[in-house]
């Protein structure tokens, strides 16, 4: 039995490392895909002119390599002090310079907060409204009316609160990676965050990615100290997250999987068991409680947890169309709208295979290999920024510095499997790319798995010993002169 268990363990281990390094190497390869067809059908905005913008990118991790280096030799106090003034200061630049609004998707969440905080919502019960067929978007609102109530509708209120969570999901990477890589290692990683761009440029517009990174962050680390009063407690706080954003299924499959392995591993099966339980009941029961809450505060006229447009998400995925003008044709008929839909989806699935796949091609493509564009949410999607400096350089570094991590990141996994046994971020961050070749993805959606790919580059950094250029000097040198050498010798 021993025996089946390691093979088990064996074979689960070289499925995740294939699919973490597939993952990696076709975002390289979306990232080719998409400059190129920038280049070619936007060469308005994107030239080959812009690799010059890999300068500053290379630049830019230079700084984080010897700053983390630097820190290295400090306390953990001055790591933390600098890491927090150094962010902030950036965070708050990016707030000053911009006038930042809320708007598309943004905007709704903001006027029906709003509306909750005054009393006067009843987006839950209008067939026609936001809230109504996107009811997913009840809880982000909710919460942000609870801090319109406490600091009054001010914008700016919700900018500082994403400066102060930027800093916590900073510092939470850190302490990932602290006991994933080690203190070394770590520093450097801390270094790369706090100057991640697409974590600074999302700083002026508040979303429910934050939190929920936060959140995920805090639930993992619970989940590793293996014991039953945190398994509950993560099950509670998956639900608050679930209510933010409706991921959290995809966290709870991943838990689950991760024990699962610990069972092949360890051959704990009655623990396993236990710690599944406990946290599934808590999490449902805690998401049933949300969901009777919104409902009777007239928030809802139905649980938010179940989407009111079920194929929605999938339709969008595969190509389909995504029917808002039949729903308001049908007068707002949603179980006729979702009988379409799901016709529509057999269609996709069945019918139209090959167009089906190219669709989901492309569209990974531009998920993976896209620069992170969440900045453009601040400016109503105005073409015109993609022209203006210092926009147009922060996107054009900021997909740089994520290719470059990319890239760092494939080469640490790497070196970190030989090591180390797969545990619950590598799972996650398998689980929560693949759910997206089904549903909608837009490249800003990747927010939430960038902690895994700067730990493991901020790893590859440090085990390459790539801040030590003197001896990489050497080396290249060395290298160059040997063949000269063997020539001489004949």
């Amino acid at each position: 039995m021993s025996k089946a268990f390691a093979v088990l363990k064996n074979l689960s281990d070289k499925v995740m490392i294939t699919f973490v390094l597939a993952i990696f190497f076709f975002t390289l390869l979306g990232f080719l895909v998409t400059i190129t067809t920038y280049m070619k059908s936007y060469s308005n905005i994107v030239s080959w002119l812009e690799w010059i913008w890999v300068l500053p990118a290379i630049l830019l991790f230079y700084l984080c390599i010897q700053l983390g280096k630097f820190f290295q030799r400090k306390s953990e106090l001055h790591l933390v002090i600098f890491a927090v003034t150094a962010a902030t200061i950036c965070y708050l630049i990016l707030n000053l310079s911009y006038n930042t609004l809320p708007v598309s998707d943004y905007k709704d969440i903001w006027t029906g907060a709003n509306e909750m905080a005054a009393g006067t919502f009843t987006g839950g019960h209008d067939p026609s409204n936001y809230f109504y067929y996107y009811n997913w978007q009840v809880g982000i609102a909710a919460f942000e009316s609870i801090i319109i109530r406490i600091f009054g509708s001010h914008f700016w209120v919700l900018k500082i609160l994403n400066i102060i969570i930027l800093n916590l999901i900073s510092w939470g990477i850190y302490r990932i990676a602290k006991k994933k890589t080690g203190r070394e290692a770590a520093c450097i990683t801390y270094m790369i965050t706090i100057f991640y761009l697409p974590y600074l440029l999302s700083v002026p517009q508040f979303s429910n990615q934050h939190l929920t990174l936060l959140l995920l962050l805090v639930a993992f680390h619970w989940i590793e100290k293996n014991k039953f009063a945190f398994s509950a407690l993560t099950g509670l706080l998956l639900a608050v997250l679930n209510i933010l954003r409706p991921v959290a299924i995809v966290v709870v499959l991943t838990i689950l999987c991760y024990w699962l392995y610990v069972f092949f591993r360890d051959r704990a099966f009655k623990k396993w068991i236990l710690h599944s339980a406990l946290l599934a009941l808590t999490f449902f029961i805690a998401v049933s409680g949300f969901d009777k809450l919104f409902v009777k505060i007239d928030y809802a006229d139905a649980p938010v947890s179940q989407p009111k447009m079920p194929y929605f998400k999938y339709v969008k995925g595969l190509g389909g169309d995504q029917g808002f003008d039949k729903l308001a044709k049908l007068s707002y008929d949603y179980e006729t709208f979702n009988q379409i839909q799901k016709e529509q989806l057999n269609s996709l699935i069945t019918e139209q295979p090959v167009s089906t796949v190219i669709f989901v091609i492309n569209k990974m493509c531009r998920y993976w290999g896209l620069f992170d564009y969440q900045f453009e949410h601040t400016f109503n999607h105005d073409p015109d920024y993609y022209y203006q400096y210092p926009v147009k350089a922060l996107y054009m570094i900021s997909w740089f510095q994520y290719m470059l991590c990319i890239l760092l990141a494939l080469i640490g996994f790497r070196l970190w499997k030989q090591k180390h046994d797969m545990d619950v971020y590598v799972i996650f961050f398998i689980g929560y790319n693949l759910v997206y070749l089904l549903i909608e993805a837009f490249s800003s959606y990747r927010f939430i798995v960038y902690p895994f790919i700067i730990i493991m580059s901020g790893y590859a950094i440090h085990e390459l010993r790539l801040y030590e250029i003197n001896r990489i000097v050497s080396i290249v040198k060395m290298k160059s002169k040997k063949p000269f050498a063997r020539t001489r010798s004949l």
